[in-house]
């Protein structure tokens, strides 16, 4: 006899199998019909299949049953990596000390709470009063870290490490919001931490100083406060004692108040002591308008007046904005919006509806500089759970299915918004690096009272350490309330160089190099290109006459930001002693 072919020696050979010709097979003993035998194999497969799915099955299964704090240690140290990779991104090594910068805006902030720690008070210049800053609570916190003994050259590593805490707390409170919708969340919370460790809108905040993060923080701390008071039936003041934070944190963030509060009204069991709550919560930024009137004569932050006031096409810009968030969390929207569709709970659709908040303000505002979503941040951990319980809704915790919708939500975010390649990770806002090399030549070879009139604001005059004129606006009254060029990026599009310069700074930092300063072709093509600002810059008739032929003869600055000294300056007696930095 022969094997069966396919068939493994001892199966073919169990119970003493024989050819008999066609159409049969017969044993020793007795004739077996052939369609018996296909019906014996057809068993086989399916046992085999069945294995198969019962192994996936229970893997799937034992994950789900990992202890919470396997998962919670994963999404953490997923975190730590990422942002210790930025960190180290943000560094470089001048003359033997490693200097770290934030984001080239978040070092403004720094500029201010340092001069509050100083005793000058929250003002960029001593004795000008303007509110270049939109994060009140944020820069008190810079100004806190201040007055620890630390260099200048680490202060944005204390920053950071304070916002890596609040990342981690993230990841903690949106599993704890997830538990309030599934108490037993079996994969569905590591599906939520492991996508949200990666996510942007959570690690780039969070690693380059952005107060982004404490917003995010406290947003969600307050959610999972009001819907576990919602399942208690008592409302706590210390609820809206926090809400009532939010507009501190960042000036803008009473639409973030208001995504909270509809959930907060939706939920009531009592109106009227809710309505009394939410006005208490409203107290610390009435507090807050009536002292910035009193301290800079404002009512609102000098960025409303550069950013928002004035800007032409704002609705088209901050659709465009919707549309690219929308495009990147499309799968979990999707999941989100049929679960809350599927679910007969109100608090997913509240928290649904509350978003709507966040369209429309972005609608009113227009776009925003910087890549990702940082006006959507808050509500990406939301929009996450929810697409946790949604695929769950969806799948009636079948265990497969709902294992490869959470595998398809994680991939999603990982490759449409998450860090997946450490490029998405840097920060090139303003060219921070070779800003903090350029401050620190400048703090190291001017005298103390030197002037300088910069471009990219934060990290050239933070590092300097002098009398600073902000050529873009946010610090400056007179150029916010400029009309706005068309065509430029928000922040960047009101300039005035004749008035900048007619202050006649000892030193020009125009965020361009030598060579295309002279190069009239490189001018046009920056005024088409969208940096009208640095074209109308170096373009200038007080620039040109007294400023281009004196820059500064570092190779080094020459080269990637180079810096010109005035005709008529003492500082143009020492440019000669400036040396090369050594970096590394």
């Amino acid at each position: 006899m022969h094997d069966s072919p396919g068939l493994p020696r001892q199966a073919a050979t169990l119970g003493g199998l024989d050819d008999t010709g066609p159409g049969s097979i017969r044993c020793r003993n007795a004739p077996v019909r052939c369609g018996h035998f296909s019906q014996m194999i057809e068993g086989d497969l399916q046992l085999s299949s069945t294995t198969s799915t019962g192994r996936l099955t229970a893997a799937c299964e034992w994950l789900a049953r990992r202890p919470p704090r396997v998962w919670r240690i994963l999404a953490v140290g997923l975190l730590t990596v990422l942002s210790l990779l930025a960190l180290f991104g943000a560094g470089a090594v001048v003359d033997g000390v490693r200097y770290f910068w934030l984001d080239d805006d978040q070092m403004i902030s720094m500029r201010y709470g340092r001069n509050l720690a100083r005793g000058y008070g929250l003002v960029w210049n001593p004795g000008e009063y303007v509110e270049g800053y939109s994060n009140f609570l944020w820069t008190l916190c810079m100004a806190a870290v201040h007055l620890l003994p630390i260099a200048a050259a680490h202060t944005a590593v204390a920053v950071e490490i304070i916002n890596w805490a609040l990342a981690a707390a993230i990841l903690i409170l949106s599993e704890r919001l997830l538990r309030v919708f599934l108490p037993v969340p079996g994969l569905a919370a590591p599906a939520l931490l492991l996508a949200l460790a990666v996510d942007v809108d959570l690690v780039y905040w969070s690693a380059h100083g952005f107060e982004t993060t404490l917003v995010t923080a406290v947003f969600l701390l307050v959610i999972v406060r009001v819907l576990e008071e919602w399942h208690s039936g008592r409302q706590r003041v210390g609820t809206y004692a926090l809400l009532g934070l939010l507009p501190l944190i960042r000036s803008d963030a009473l639409q973030i108040w208001a995504t909270a509060a509809l959930l907060a009204v939706g939920l009531s069991n009592d109106l009227r002591r809710s309505a009394r709550l939410l006005g208490l919560s409203l107290l610390p930024a009435a507090a807050h308008l009536l002292t910035r009137h009193w301290y800079y004569g404002e009512w609102l932050p000098n960025t409303y007046y550069l950013k928002v006031a004035g800007v032409p096409g704002r609705t088209a810009l901050g659709f465009d904005y919707l549309l690219r968030f929308a495009g990147n969390y499309c799968v979990p929207l999707v999941l989100a919006l049929v679960g809350a569709w599927r679910s007969d709970n109100k608090a997913q659709r509240l928290l649904l509806a509350g978003s709507l908040v966040g369209a429309a303000y972005i609608l009113i505002v227009g776009e925003d500089l910087f890549p990702y979503s940082r006006f959507l941040a808050h509500l990406v951990p939301v929009v996450l759970v929810l697409a946790a319980v949604g695929a769950t809704e969806i799948t009636r915790r079948a265990t497969i299915p709902q294992a490869l919708l959470f595998v398809t939500l994680v991939v999603w975010v990982s490759f449409a918004v998450g860090a997946a390649s450490p490029d998405r990770l840097n920060d090139d806002n303003g060219e921070p690096e070779h800003g903090t090399v350029t401050g620190i030549l400048i703090n190291r070879h001017t005298d103390p009272a030197a002037t300088i009139a910069v471009v990219a604001a934060g990290t050239v005059s933070y590092f300097a350490d002098r009398y600073a004129l902000d050529m873009l606006g946010k610090s400056d009254k007179h150029i916010a309330r400029e009309t706005a060029h068309p065509g430029g990026f928000v922040g960047h599009n009101k300039f005035d160089p004749e008035y900048s310069l007619g202050h006649a700074p000892d030193l020009v930092v125009p965020f361009w190099v030598d060579k295309l300063v002279v190069d009239p072709f490189a001018i046009e093509a920056a005024r088409k290109g969208g940096d009208e600002f640095i074209a109308a810059i170096v373009s200038s008739p007080t620039f040109v006459r007294e400023y281009r032929s004196n820059p500064v003869p570092v190779p080094y600055l020459l080269e990637y930001n180079s810096v010109y000294i005035r005709n008529t300056s003492p500082e143009l007696a020492h440019r000669a002693q400036w040396q090369e930095p050594h970096l590394r």
